[in-house]
């Protein structure tokens, strides 16, 4: 069966680093995950986002990434191909592209079974809350970037499809279903990808659906003006907090479930680490 795109886990460029004194460079946009970010810990969004420091190498996102091509591989081909064993095959070919990451990384033969088996999980789990043959794709994987309320928002839709009652927003998570009270970021994100689609595309995504394929858990939304309003105002209020932060350079640690699989703890006060001067230097992030 033809591949239909290929998938590497991502590498950042190389970039140069200085040093940086106050106040700190803005961003010049931001992504539904980054503003997620910002919400979860400040200081993991400053070396990332601000600092642009690549994360020591880990095995923490190769499910989820190879999760995401296999499905993406399998919602491009025609209804009818849109089986188990099709998907199962896209995953497996992902993951043998990883090899050389494995290798490099020393991971041992245990931990390379249990990682393929979450991906076998993943997937089987994902016909388990959806029946691919009843979707009408618009599109997968797609790239956004636009202007919204004079910000530029950039962004990858997982998928968006054709539903009897309008455009659906739809975000893969390789992940259990949060906790009620992290839900409204959820929301958040959905809603701004749906703002994303209407800046680009034109029409406004009426409902949006989060796949979470380690419990089997669909979270189901409504998009409506009233949200994308409550959306634009939290971007408007993130922005703003950004701003602040980059002025007076009071990013905090906040701690939490995110920490498993962050791969800054060593630089991280929260972890007993020292947190970095800005601009700092990969070195001193695998130190």
């Amino acid at each position: 069966m033809p591949w239909l795109r290929v998938h590497h886990p991502p590498r950042r460029p190389a970039v140069t680093y200085l040093p940086m004194s106050l106040p700190l460079p803005v961003p010049k946009q931001l992504s539904p995950s980054a503003l997620t970010l910002w919400d979860r810990c400040r200081l993991a969004f400053r070396y990332r986002t601000i600092d642009r420091l690549p994360e020591p190498p880990g095995t923490g996102n190769l499910v989820g990434l190879a999760t995401h091509a296999a499905l993406d591989g399998l919602m491009q081909l025609p209804v009818q191909d849109r089986t188990l064993p099709v998907a199962h095959e896209l995953a497996a070919s992902t993951w043998r592209s990883y090899n050389g990451t494995l290798w490099a990384l020393a991971v041992s033969r245990e931990e390379r079974a249990r990682l393929r088996a979450e991906l076998a999980a993943a997937v089987e789990r994902y016909f388990a809350v959806e029946d691919p043959t009843t979707v009408d794709v618009v599109a997968t994987e797609h790239r956004m970037k636009a202007e919204v309320d004079g910000r530029t928002l950039t962004g990858v839709l997982d998928r968006i499809d054709r539903t009897p009652d309008g455009l659906a927003v739809v975000d893969y998570k390789v992940t259990r279903r949060p906790h009620p009270s992290y839900s409204w970021r959820e929301g958040r994100q959905v809603a701004l990808y749906g703002l994303l689609w209407q800046a680009t595309a034109g029409e406004s995504p009426a409902q949006g659906r989060l796949l979470h394929l380690v419990d089997g858990v669909v979270t189901r939304w409504k998009l409506h003006e009233g949200l994308y309003g409550a959306v634009r105002t939290e971007l408007a209020n993130a922005w703003r907090s950004l701003e602040r932060a980059c002025e007076s350079g009071e990013f905090p640690a906040q701690k939490g479930p995110h920490c498993d699989w962050c791969g800054f703890q060593a630089c991280c006060p929260a972890w007993g680490g020292t947190v970095l001067p800005f601009g700092g230097t990969p070195e001193e992030v695998r130190a």
